[in-house]
């Protein structure tokens, strides 16, 4: 048995890079994979929304699309990033 085996996993920045190579592997190892990323997906079959993880309102809608496609999401992976130049600690939802 695999070890994500029946589990759904959201996995932002998944469309190029160490996301893809993520969403490939989550696969291989058995779940079902939704991909949010601002740019589109190139794996066939998996399931996806070009969505700006920065946009409140639209992570709220890829999330509600979530739960009527997929259901429960058992992991979330954040492998989306953009160069901040503070520290973490000050960073606010509007920088």
């Amino acid at each position: 048995m695999s070890r994500l085996s029946g589990k759904t996993a959201v996995i932002t920045g998944g469309a190029s890079g160490i996301g893809a190579a993520t969403v490939r592997l989550f696969e291989a190892e058995g779940a079902k994979v939704f991909v949010l990323d601002v740019q589109p997906t190139a794996a066939a079959g998996t399931l996806s929304a070009v969505c700006d993880i920065s946009d409140e309102t639209a992570v709220e809608e890829a999330f509600a699309r979530i739960a009527v496609e997929l259901g429960v999401v058992d992991v979330l992976f954040n492998c989306a990033g953009i160069a901040v130049r503070n520290p973490i600690w000050d960073v606010d939802q509007d920088s």
